[in-house]
């Protein structure tokens, strides 16, 4: 681990205010965030918070049929939306993106308009509104989406233009397409961009597709199928890295033929990443992430945090160190040590690091391994 650790801190090396000439393309959501935490009981000064989700969980099961008010202590309010906390987190490593979702239409509404400038927002409809419920162990999020679910290619391309909307995607190094899950036009925008976008562009210039579906429990096998092909269309053009949590890479293997399913983790996202016919498929968890590729796979724990600061956003983050790490050339062990240590980062300090402070995080991530590594010598 801690030969991983030197290998990417090398890769850091006088990073300090570079500016780089790869862009990126990310769409297509967008929300504002109000992040808030339960209050267990107390008031004022006194309050005691739900730790876990399971604890609120169990309160909340012993309230059925009786009902119950519950406070909720606000954090902050915030830019929401996978897309555009990927591409800030990555211009916190000077990195440009353009952006294209649901940050308010006609005009911008005022919560986006002071980010990053190394981040270019062309919104197309309004955002959608979240309540992330906080806990030690993950978030809960509320999410309204009314407006988003308005958004489809059709309105896409009426709001842009499709010269320009293929512009922006023949001029990017990577093309990012998160949250299908949470965009009732999610499907349709894939469908138009790989029937009349990819074919005019995609021998242009080589590109890599990232795509992070997010939470996709309550979308029917039959979508989520629907989405698995189209995934394997995109890696017909270029190569492409999916990213999933745990319980999205379940929910997929339960869409999937049934004589491909498979119970044991490791041969589950071996079978997905086969079945999308994809470059990696890369799973994150709170103890570390994998990454499968070509029968391989690959393991990098997480540096321990007791007490996350926030955690609503921390795998947008981890996407960011991702596909950061493999813009820079890392290879995929590295690249998954730069996406933890990016995550990690961010849900201590409540913002995504500057490469210093991703060098500085990961060099007392090593001071930890190292001194783990000493205190198991000297039991063994």
């Amino acid at each position: 681990m801690e030969e991983v650790l030197n290998r990417v801190e090398s890769c850091l090396e006088n990073q300090t205010n570079r500016k780089f000439k790869w862009k990126v393309f990310a769409g297509f959501d967008g929300y504002v965030d109000l992040l808030v935490k339960p209050v267990r009981s107390g008031i004022n000064d006194q309050k005691k918070y739900f730790e876990t989700i399971s604890e609120f969980g169990s309160y909340l099961k012993t309230k059925a049929s009786k009902s119950c008010s519950i406070e909720l202590q606000k954090i902050t309010e915030k830019v929401g939306g996978n897309t555009i906390i990927f591409a800030e987190a990555l211009a916190a490593f000077g990195i440009s993106s353009k952006c294209v979702g649901a940050f308010g239409y006609p005009k911008l509404q005022e919560v986006f308009s002071n980010g990053n400038s190394n981040v270019e927002i062309v919104s197309i409809t309004n955002p959608g509104h979240c309540t992330a419920l906080e806990f030690q162990d993950g978030k809960v999020m509320l999410a309204e989406n009314s407006d988003i679910n308005e958004l489809d290619y059709e309105v896409l391309i009426n709001r842009i233009g499709e010269k320009k909307f293929s512009a922006y995607l023949e001029e990017a190094d990577v093309l990012a397409f998160m949250n299908w899950s949470e965009m009732a036009g999610g499907t349709l925008i894939w469908k138009g961009i790989l029937r009349n976008i990819l074919p005019k562009v995609a021998e242009k210039k080589k590109k890599s597709v990232f795509i992070d579906i997010s939470d996709c429990s309550r979308r029917s096998k039959e979508d989520i199928g629907e989405m698995l092909k189209l995934v394997r269309e995109f890696s017909s053009y270029f190569d492409v890295i999916m990213s999933l949590n745990r319980n999205e890479m379940e929910t997929i293997c339960n869409t999937i033929p049934k004589e491909l399913q498979e119970s044991d983790f490791e041969k589950m996202g071996e079978v997905i990443r086969n079945y999308c016919g994809i470059q990696y498929l890369v799973v994150h968890l709170l103890d570390g992430a994998y990454a499968f590729s070509g029968g391989k796979q690959y393991y990098i724990p997480n540096k321990y945090v007791e007490k996350p600061l926030i955690s609503t956003g921390g795998g947008d983050n981890f996407n960011a160190g991702l596909v950061y790490g493999i813009m820079m050339g890392m290879d995929i062990e590295q690249a998954l040590a730069a996406a933890n240590a990016t995550s990690g980062f961010y849900v201590v300090n409540g913002k995504s690091p500057t490469p210093d402070e991703l060098k500085e995080y990961i060099s007392q991530w090593k001071k930890e391994v190292s001194s783990n590594d000493k205190t198991s010598r000297e039991r063994a």
